[in-house]
């Protein structure tokens, strides 16, 4: 996938594989707590390093033809959103915990 990545972005963007999934808001952070299930926390970070932010719901969808998967992951690597999105901003770089919130 990071080829295929890399012919769509900046091949320096975080890559899906190895990245922190992060939020910017509490919203956000709640939406996904639920979304993923499972015991889980909320953690407030100061963060340096690159980040990308897009639309996961272009990567989350049911099975299709590659054309239509590769059309919606070069959306989702430009930055794009659909009119229903759920934004997830992946991060690479350093983080430090700044409060365990929930």
């Amino acid at each position: 996938m990071r080829y295929q990545r890399g012919g769509y972005v900046d091949p320096e963007a975080p890559s899906r594989q190895s990245c922190l999934w992060i939020t910017e808001t509490m919203h956000e952070a709640k939406h996904w707590q639920e979304r993923l299930g499972g015991d889980s926390k909320v953690v407030r970070f100061q963060v340096t390093g690159v980040t990308h932010r897009a639309d996961a719901s272009l990567l989350l969808g049911d099975s299709e033809p590659i054309s239509e998967t590769l059309r919606k992951a070069r959306l989702y690597w430009r930055g794009k959103h659909t009119d229903k999105p759920e934004l997830e901003t992946l991060f690479e770089g350093t983080a430090s915990v700044i409060e365990i919130m929930s």
